[in-house]
């Protein structure tokens, strides 16, 4: 009797341990092939962007960041595409975009004045170009501007507009172009340009660490969204856009945002 009930208990012992063992086993292999699918089997797509601070740029430990990269990475993955970021001569954007050598711009790209040029996924963010000025400086106005010098970085859309002119635009005494925007700040620091020109978000950090302010106008207000060639998929343009849309009322673009220090409620399209 005791021999069988022994036997009855190791029989019972051995089907509890097959049953967990089928059970990981499965669980193992599904674990497997999830990241399987959220990595290397997706299909890439290849995002063109500049060195351009908070939306595109290297950290400390050379790792590329910022708003774009991050709004990117959750908008992708959630259309079954695995980004792969590269820096591109911003000067020559259209002809690389052209030329099939990346997919997409994404990186703080105006739409505005640019309709036609692109198949354009967005607006996802709003914002304004902006002028900042030292904080004891006289300038307070955009006519103040008149005859002043102003720096810009070169071929962002503050120096299309200040070199275009147009109504309520001043006649700046001397445009100063800057291949980056730390040598733009940098030459206002030490007093080489009494204003320099540039996107909100991108200046708005020096105005919290640095003795600056901007100016109560701007300069314009845009539309940033993502570029396509004219050749590209429509469906795919379509379906990033309600993506976006879509993580904005989830609050997650909101919490990009925040997370490198701007305020979202001027900046997040739609709100």
């Amino acid at each position: 009797m005791l021999f069988f009930t022994f036997k009855k208990a190791t029989i019972r012992v051995a089907m509890f341990l097959l049953s967990v063992s089928l059970i990981t086993g499965c669980f193992c292999q599904r674990q497997d092939h999830n990241k399987s699918v959220s990595d290397d089997s997706l299909p890439t797509i290849v995002v063109g962007i500049d060195n351009y601070e908070p939306f595109s740029f290297k950290d400390e430990e050379g790792n590329i960041i910022g708003i774009d990269v991050e709004l990117a990475k959750e908008a992708f993955h959630r259309l079954n595409y695995k980004p792969v970021f590269q820096f591109i001569d911003w000067s020559k954007k259209k002809e690389i975009l052209d030329s099939k050598q990346i997919d997409c711009i994404w990186s703080s790209f105006t739409m505005t004045g640019r309709e036609d040029q692109y198949l354009w996924a967005g607006p996802y963010l709003y914002s304004q170009h902006v002028v900042m000025v030292p904080k004891n400086s006289p300038i307070h106005s955009l006519k103040d501007l008149n005859g002043k010098i102003v720096g810009v970085q070169s071929t962002t859309k503050p120096e299309d507009i200040l070199l275009s002119g147009g109504k309520n635009i001043p006649k700046v005494k001397e445009l100063i172009v800057f291949p980056t925007k730390s040598e733009t700040v940098a030459s206002l620091r030490e007093g080489g340009v009494e204003a320099v020109a540039g996107h909100i978000t991108a200046l708005y950090r020096y105005t919290v660490q640095e003795n600056f302010r901007f100016l109560s106008e701007a300069l314009e207000e845009v539309r940033l969204g993502i570029a396509f060639p004219k050749s590209g998929d429509p469906k795919l343009v379509d379906a990033l856009t309600k993506t976006l849309e879509d993580m904005k009322n989830e609050g997650v673009v909101d919490e990009v945002v925040e997370k490198y220090g701007l305020d979202p409620k001027p900046l997040v399209w739609g709100k």
